[in-house]
């Protein structure tokens, strides 16, 4: 098994030790045991080293990061021309594509399926702030230029909404809560440790530069109930291992598909007693990227990122989120699932654009069942591979030919649709 960084290497070894494994291991001082047929190795202690293991099979840990020169290095070795590759990623979805590990892709099990069979647990939405990131620059590869978010943190908070209203949510939530934030830069990050600490929170910080030894206290402390909150940067987003962690208090913006599902997926372990974890959302995430189950498919080949339509909606009164299917209904509204509030129905057009009257209100409208349905059906025959024509046969099936002639209009016409994936 091949992974980067030295918290991942240690955390495969503590699972295979768990499982009464044999193994060695290679990642620089703490190499050792390399006589076992089961290898952790760091990528980078391999690179480095020009070390190359005897191995018939390779697992590539977070395949979806293995762009690099080290990992071209190794997967086009000429000691590894006969091994078999396979690169696991809970977000296997690279503009880049992933050809340079394997030549297919398996889906076997959807996050939601997961979350129904109990080996993960869902959250809870809310995102009771939106900040306004009209004007952001992305980089290349296409999330939020950090510079760019920065800039906003020296404007007001009414406008930048990146520092928004943490201290009125954090008043909110259980004692007991265990939360990570996700701040965008240091001063950010140190900045909010402030705001939290002011109402009363007990927060901890890491960053990229914290020592090892430091981090892993601070995570402990979490754990044991001597700290609230861990304010955190650039880190805790991979290889953090926290079953208790019960809330996820999000300030950290990002157009990135990826990012988002692994920052959620930092509160999906399973623990005694947790059935769901919160999500408290002041950088608006989830109305645009959706809750944890909406998962991208991987590609073989390079490809432009895809549209990503989250069917999430807000409720105007407790700012809870949920996927449009979960909405309520009386005979005149949309009811929030979550307080009962009673929410507009609003119109849309064909690209979900919300339509104006004549005097700039929004158009209330109630969509039909099959509407309702439509976004679900994408969704699948996208993540499954099938062709546009399962959603047109699907919707005829159940609503008949003139509504599968509507749907087919708003599908037909939907780009970057996965051409092929292999199971």
């Amino acid at each position: 098994m091949v992974v980067r960084g030295a918290k991942l290497v240690h955390q495969a070894s503590e699972r295979l030790k768990r499982e009464n494994v044999p193994h060695g291991i290679y990642q620089a001082n703490k190499t050792k045991d390399n006589h076992h047929l089961i290898q952790v190795c760091s990528i980078d202690t391999l690179y480095r080293r020009k070390v190359t293991p005897p191995a018939d099979m390779i697992v590539v840990d977070e395949c979806h990061l293995t762009g690099g020169s080290s990992y071209q290095w190794l997967t086009t070795h000429e000691n590894y021309k006969n091994s078999f590759f396979l690169g696991v990623s809970a977000t296997p979805f690279s503009p880049t594509g992933l050809g340079h590990v394997g030549s297919g892709v398996i889906y076997p099990i959807t996050i939601k399926e997961l979350i129904a069979q109990q080996y993960l647990v869902g959250a809870k939405y809310t995102v009771p702030h939106k900040p306004n990131l009209k004007g952001v620059k992305t980089t290349r590869g296409g999330d939020y230029s950090l510079k760019e978010l920065e800039k906003r943190l020296n404007e007001d908070d009414e406008k930048s909404g990146l520092h928004g209203c943490l201290k009125s949510e954090w008043k909110k939530l259980s004692p007991g809560t265990k939360c990570l934030l996700f701040a965008v830069s240091r001063a950010h990050a140190r900045e909010l440790r402030g705001q939290l600490e002011s109402v009363g929170a007990r927060c901890g910080y890491i960053d990229g530069n914290t020592p090892p030894d430091e981090r892993d206290h601070t995570i402990a402390r979490l754990e044991s109930g001597n700290l609230d909150v861990i304010c955190s940067v650039g880190v805790l987003t991979t290889g953090v291992d926290i079953p208790s962690l019960n809330c996820l208090l999000v300030c950290r913006p990002t157009a990135s598909h990826n990012m988002w599902i692994q920052i959620l997926g930092r509160g999906t372990r399973p623990f005694p007693g947790k059935t769901h974890f919160k999500v408290i959302d002041l950088a608006g995430n989830t109305l645009k990227l959706g809750p944890i189950e909406a998962e991208l498919i991987g590609q073989i080949e390079p490809t432009k990122k895809k549209n990503h339509i989250s069917n999430m909606t807000m409720c105007e009164n407790c700012y809870a989120a949920f996927h449009i299917s979960e909405r309520l209904k009386n005979e005149t509204h949309w009811v929030c699932p979550a307080c009962k509030h009673e929410m507009k129905r609003i119109a849309t057009d064909s690209k979900g654009r919300e339509i104006e009257n004549t005097d700039g209100s929004l158009i209330e409208y109630e969509p039909e069942q099959w509407e309702i349905d439509l976004p679900n059906l994408i969704d699948t025959a996208k993540r499954r591979g099938y062709k546009k024509g399962y959603v047109f046969h699907h919707i005829k099936t159940i609503y008949g030919n003139e509504i599968a002639e509507l749907a087919w209009k708003r599908v037909k016409n939907l780009r970057r649709w996965p051409i092929k994936v292999a199971h």
